[in-house]
């Protein structure tokens, strides 16, 4: 594991990746953004989004996380990414407007979830 300049690391195998910030002067992480792949369905599922404490938030650590985790996705090839915003108390609203700012698309909600279609990274 490697940490870049934003203080990101990567920890990837087949079928799940996590974009953890920590902070350089912190003793435990401070953000990860994760996701699995759903073999049978054939797109990967968001998990989990989450900056604590929560006056981190809305300073684009999430946003770096994010960007990070598709990056690493877009590497797999084409793909669809889903994300079902809501949970850990958060506030819906909030979610869904950081998930668009990233690309996903509101006009594709199914379900609830929002959808983002990845092409290739060479």
């Amino acid at each position: 594991m490697k940490t870049d300049s934003n203080h990101l690391m990567v920890v990837e195998s087949l079928d799940h990746v996590a974009v953890i910030w920590k902070p350089s002067q912190q003793l435990k992480p401070r953000g990860v953004v994760e996701a699995s792949r759903l073999w049978e369905e054939s797109f990967w599922y968001i998990n989990r989004a989450l900056v604590e404490p929560e006056v981190a938030r809305g300073q684009g650590h999430g946003t770096h996380m994010l960007q990070r985790l598709l990056e690493t996705i877009r590497r797999s090839g084409p793909t669809r990414v889903v994300v079902d915003p809501g949970g850990y108390g958060a506030n819906v609203r909030r979610q869904r407007r950081f998930y668009r700012k990233s690309g996903f698309q509101s006009d594709r909600v199914i379900h609830g979830r929002l959808y983002l279609d990845l092409v290739r990274v060479s």
